[in-house]
């Protein structure tokens, strides 16, 4: 029997938050992921409509069952065990399109992951999605595949970019993390209230 959730709150839930959660055995994997993908339901294509999201995982919460099993047989699989990634539609991840935000590149699936999106899985993250930008990486976030990304708080504002979606989909709770190409965050995340936590390029290659 699965414990209930109801104690848990998602809204500005940190790393250690959610470690603490499933180490007591209030939360699951699962149940958290499903959390964010309801979530993401309710607010970015309806009632604010913030529009940060282009494509959703087919494979969340499949991933998250495969992470509660080894859990459960024995504990974390790495520093981010369990933790939801959004990530910038500019990085390759297997079973989604990678679309720059562009009509053009609609339909082109990459055959493996990212170098980058092995390490986060390695380390135990979901990848939930991927999030708007600047078209073909460039610019505020506004594309010709999904329109433009609204401001969690302020609907009538840009969310900068290029990286806008990342940053508007942790403003919004859509996921615990996003993740970006290094720079163009730190205009989205000026506007959107959300801290970058940049690595040098020889620690994550």
């Amino acid at each position: 029997m699965e414990h209930s959730t109801a104690e848990f709150k998602i809204l500005e839930a940190t790393i250690d938050d959610i470690h603490s959660a499933y180490k007591s055995g209030n939360l699951t994997c699962r149940q958290l992921v499903q959390m964010y993908l309801d979530r993401i339901e309710a607010f970015d294509k309806k009632g604010p409509a913030i529009n940060a999201i282009i494509t959703i995982s087919s494979t969340a919460l499949q991933d998250a069952d495969k992470l509660d099993v080894a859990y459960k047989a024995s504990g974390p699989v790495g520093a981010l065990h369990g933790i939801p990634v959004i990530l910038k539609d500019q990085v390759d991840a297997k079973v989604m399109p990678t679309t720059l935000g562009s009509v053009l590149f609609k339909n082109y699936y990459p055959d493996k992951d990212a170098f980058v999106v092995e390490k986060l899985k390695d380390a135990g993250a979901i990848i939930l999605g991927k999030a708007t930008l600047g078209e073909l990486a460039g610019g505020d976030t506004h594309g010709s595949l999904f329109g433009s990304t609204r401001n969690p708080y302020a609907l009538d504002r840009t969310v900068g970019g290029s990286s806008g979606g990342s940053a508007a989909s942790v403003s919004a709770n859509f996921a615990t993390v996003g993740w970006d190409r290094r720079v163009s965050r730190r205009y989205a995340d000026h506007l959107r209230g959300t801290q970058l936590l940049e690595c040098e390029r020889r620690q994550a290659s």
